[in-house]
């Protein structure tokens, strides 16, 4: 019984802990932007000098030295410029993302039509590809703010997963 308890409380601390950095996504989209792109620019400044040290340091082993040296300083440049200009990696991302988001919406458009040329209903199909295209448009037409609306997405489903977790921990425990 006391493993139950256990479980139980763990449930509250991580819903709580899941509805606090829901809270903070949703509060602070702008912020969290910004970090995870000076996160991305760290890491591909870290792994790019990681692998041309490598690379001068190996350079007598195997072919194409000059080739691997270069590249590698060539990913050292580009992470030291994302993590000094931040919005270039939120526009990549973001773009990235429209892409795809307008690529599902032409396939739920092409779908609604399928299900309309053989008599079926196509509104659902169709809504959705308009939900598809909005979200490309704003991804790719606005990049912070298609951004932010990713991060503030995610607050509000760590908000909501986590308030299920603690309502699930406090009154559904003997499921």
């Amino acid at each position: 019984m006391d493993g139950f308890k256990q479980l139980k409380n763990l449930g509250i601390t991580l819903g709580i802990a899941m509805i606090a950095v829901g809270a903070v996504l949703l509060i602070f989209p702008g912020l969290i932007v910004n970090i995870l792109a000076s996160i991305i620019g760290a890491l591909v400044t870290a792994w790019g000098g990681f692998k041309t040290i490598a690379a001068v340091v190996n350079r007598n082993e195997g072919p194409h030295a000059a080739f691997r040296i270069a590249s590698s300083a060539l990913l050292l440049v580009c992470g030291v410029y994302i993590l000094f200009n931040t919005r270039i990696t939120i526009s990549f991302i973001s773009v990235v993302i429209g892409l795809f988001a307008l690529l599902f919406a032409l396939d739920r458009f092409s779908a609604a039509k399928a299900r309309r040329a053989a008599g079926l209903p196509a509104g659902s199909a169709a809504g959705f590809g308009l939900v598809h295209l909005a979200f490309a448009v704003a991804m790719i037409g606005m990049p912070f703010v298609g951004t932010s609306m990713l991060i503030m997405l995610a607050g509000i489903y760590l908000i909501a997963g986590g308030g299920m977790i603690i309502a699930s921990a406090c009154w559904f425990g003997d499921l």
